[in-house]
């Protein structure tokens, strides 16, 4: 029902006075939660669905779902619609976000409330929106602008949307029971998660140093241009090469077309023009120029030698004022440079077989090429200024910058944020000199603000403790205790190392005796126990595959526990086709039944035994590898899972615990990874860290000790 009379109003209010759960939604003039126009709200009680467009039967309507159970689809948006418009608050009344019911219960895409829909309840959802999209592109406007649709329509589509969330509510509702979900979702973490955390990480914002981050822009953008002229300098004979091609390609030689016309051009003779303003080249037009050599080329009597065909093809290229030939950010130019004309060897290749010129790729051939560390430091430049100068500049609000937090982004449940990967500031001798100066700046841009502080917390070596604790290995659980290295801990007892400790006090300690020794370790310590094979091992550290074969054994049989966690996993995952974390978060492996009910690949140990059982045919051996890929990977995701979404879990529950310690004294404004970032006054700086830090490493008694030291400081460079 669409309310638009009295009569039309009271009978809403009253059936939302009689229901207990109500689904709603809002529909608006644009997505800014703090600029934009609610135009109408939605709700459906389970029996009937009403759209408010009135602004008064608006706000009487949000007044009257106060106190329900209320159930929406990414409530955040609608509530903070409904906050901001009409200063209505009804966070206390949300009951459940169907969004994040979904993600708890089904944790793969999609997310978006008609394609959830359409998987669980039926395709013809997302058709029957056919004519609102021909209403909206009618009145000018393109798919999502919902605004500019007839109000019959979008009211229709708006109840309809409450219903399905309503709908969606119930079937995930049941799959939560049965998964023995019901306690962690509503009371241990989704949902106090939700409403007491993740609202305030988007809502808050945090202040930038707008003059700053100007002058930042200024200067990188310089640095960036003074890094591509240099490279360019260095491999100009290279791109002269590419640029010939490019003109062999784009500009044949012709005698007619802008080919011929540039040729009538360069013959310096009065030839006749054509009503367009071209050149007439007609043979009854050019004979009488006959001995000239351009015009004997377009006579047919002679060809152009291969400095002429150049002088051709490079004033047409500067006719047309195409852009430069060869573009750094050009990753199809650059992979013609590298493997075509310098016929160097991919390392990869894309799902459609392309090579390409990545990360990995270009730090092979950079001892090679001097210009290709200039190059890395372009790139680098570029995704700084890109995905946080330029960013924070185009998106702040008088000076406040509301990054983007998403609950489900991630399956172990961690939050995924246009924050997440803000860089750290750089360990000496880790990049180039210019690289670590604009690193280093990234974190000063966000500021506390006058007379307010930034406490900052991130947890000491999360993962490898939490490794530790889920391995239920006693040797890699007293690494922690004893206070020693974990990475020097693994190397020695791997290795059989002797004279070396893995004490950072001591004067013999291996991170300071042999450095490449312990950053190997790195490389394996968390790749073995997560499924990393030989064969892969020997790639990433550039040994033998013996060699990793005997790295892989001298780990497990240095720590049998871990070994036998490993199988218990793949057993777990092979037998259930899920595995629980230690909290209780699920992780699903449907494929795992599919593969065991087409496949004889289980007791196959290696490529070599997948080869002899299936080579003989080989379409079949094609998709057997196929099936054991996917077998391999949700082997392996069942143990890195296990791991990461207790992390996660200790990271998110420390928040909702720290926000209900503090009340007023601060709030969580920032999650990077497993680091949280409080705002508070200066006057509270001193107890608010105290309280953070005690949260943070008592939120969970593991086998291990949590670390977590609370630094206090007015940006987010000089609070950690």
């Amino acid at each position: 029902m669409i309310v638009e009379t009295q009569e039309q109003l009271n009978t809403a209010l009253l059936s939302i006075s009689r229901a207990d759960i109500i689904a709603f939604d809002t529909e608006t003039d644009g997505l800014n939660v703090r600029s934009n126009k609610i135009i109408g709200l939605g709700i459906h009680t389970g029996l009937q669905g009403f759209y408010f467009v009135l602004e008064n039967h608006i706000k009487l309507a949000a007044n009257a779902i106060a106190g329900k159970r209320l159930v929406g689809w990414n409530s955040y948006f609608d509530l903070e619609m409904i906050r901001n418009n009409y200063n209505i608050d009804l966070w206390n009344s949300l009951y459940c976000d169907v969004l994040m019911l979904k993600h708890t219960c089904d944790e793969e895409y999609p997310f978006k409330l008609k394609e959830v829909a359409c998987k669980y309840i039926g395709y013809h959802v997302k058709a029957e929106q056919k004519d609102l999209n021909e209403s909206i592109k009618a009145r000018g406007g393109k798919a999502g602008e919902v605004w500019l649709g007839e109000t019959t329509l979008v009211g229709k589509y708006c109840i309809q949307d409450c219903k399905l969330t309503r709908d969606l509510f119930v079937i995930f509702s049941k799959k939560l029971v049965s998964d023995n979900l019901v306690k962690f979702f509503y009371e241990d973490e989704v949902m106090p998660l939700y409403k007491e955390v993740t609202r305030y990480l988007q809502s808050t914002g945090i202040e930038v140093d707008v003059k700053s981050l100007t002058k930042a822009r200024t200067e990188i953008t310089n640095d960036i241009n003074n890094l591509e002229t240099r490279i360019l300098l260095k491999i100009q004979p290279l791109t002269e090469k590419l640029k010939f091609a490019y003109f062999d390609k784009h500009y044949p030689i012709s005698k007619s077309g802008k080919f011929g016309q540039i040729v009538a051009k360069i013959a310096g003779v009065l030839l006749p023009r054509t009503k367009s303003g071209k050149f007439s080249i007609a043979k009854s037009a050019i004979t009488k120029y006959s001995g000239n050599p351009w015009i004997d080329f377009l006579l047919g009597d002679s060809e152009l030698n291969a400095d002429q065909i150049k002088l051709v093809q490079q004033m047409i290229y500067a006719e047309e004022g195409s852009p430069e030939i060869f573009n750094l950010n050009s990753k199809h130019q650059l992979k013609a440079l590298f493997f075509d004309v310098m016929s160097e060897k991919p390392l990869s290749f894309t799902d459609g077989g392309a090579p390409q010129v990545n990360e990995e790729f270009l730090q092979s051939v950079k001892n090679k090429y001097e210009w290709v560390n200039t190059l890395l430091d372009y790139n680098k430049l570029q995704k700084l200024k890109s995905a946080y100068i330029d960013r924070v500049l185009e998106r702040h609000e008088n000076g406040i910058f509301y990054p983007q937090f998403k609950q489900h982004g991630t399956i172990s449940g961690r939050f995924s944020s246009d924050l997440q990967q803000i860089p750290r500031k750089a360990e000496a001798g880790q990049f180039s000199e210019i690289v670590t100066k604009y690193r280093n700046l990234m974190r000063t841009f966000f500021i506390a603000g006058e007379d307010n502080r930034f406490i900052d917390a991130d947890y000491e070596s999360l993962e490898p403790h939490v490794f530790a604790h889920v391995s239920t290995d006693p040797d890699l659980q007293s690494i922690f205790a004893k206070g020693d290295d974990f990475y020097s801990t693994i190397a020695i007892a791997t290795e059989a190392l002797q004279g070396v400790s893995a004490s950072k006090k001591a004067d013999n300690y291996l991170g300071k005796v042999d450095k490449l020794r312990r950053q190997t370790a790195k490389a394996y310590s968390l790749g073995i126990p997560y499924g990393m094979e030989d064969y892969a091992l020997h790639k990433k550290l550039e040994c033998s595959q013996k060699q990793a074969v005997e790295l892989i054994n001298g780990y497990l049989n240095a720590y049998p526990k871990l070994k036998e966690w490993m199988a218990w996993s793949n057993g777990e995952a092979l037998e259930k086709h899920q595995i629980v974390s230690e909290t209780g978060r699920i992780r699903r492996f449907p494929q795992l039944q599919r593969i065991q009910d087409t496949w004889n690949i289980i007791q196959l140990q290696n490529s070599l035994d997948l080869w002899q059982a299936y080579h003989q045919d080989e379409k079949v051996y094609e998709k057997a590898k196929k099936a054991r890929n996917v077998l391999k990977n949700a082997l392996n995701n069942a143990k890195n899972f296990q791991i990461q979404s207790l992390s996660a879990s200790i990271v998110n529950r420390a928040a909702i615990n720290i926000n209900r310690k503090l009340g007023d004294l601060g709030k969580v404004v920032t999650n990077v990874h497993d680091q949280l970032i409080i705002k508070c006054k200066d006057m509270d700086a001193e107890k608010v860290a105290r309280i953070v830090q005690f949260e943070m490493e008592n939120v969970m008694k593991l086998t291990v000790t949590l670390k977590a030291p609370a630094e206090i400081g007015t940006n987010f460079a000089d609070a950690h």
